[in-house]
């Protein structure tokens, strides 16, 4: 993908923007909930520094602008 949106436009991946304690980080369902694990993953700059938590307003704005992501965790998160 040569940006976030482009895996944004895959419902398989089901990107949606995390909240509370996990706020300026994203989830990815792997292939849907058809199975039981998530990437949890955060945007970056081309500078690699963290995205301002003001872009969130704009989730269509993000994943065009981001090209690089962190990935902070794989976890069983679905029950199956």
């Amino acid at each position: 993908a040569s940006n976030l949106n482009d895996v944004a436009a895959m419902p398989i991946y089901r990107l949606h923007p995390l909240s509370g304690n996990r706020k300026g980080e994203f989830a990815l369902d792997v292939a849907k909930k058809l199975c039981k694990y998530r990437l949890i993953i955060k945007p970056l700059t081309e500078d690699e520094e963290e995205v301002d938590s003001s872009a969130l307003s704009n989730l269509s704005e993000l994943y065009k602008s981001t090209k690089i992501i962190i990935v902070l965790e794989v976890s069983e998160h679905y029950d199956k």
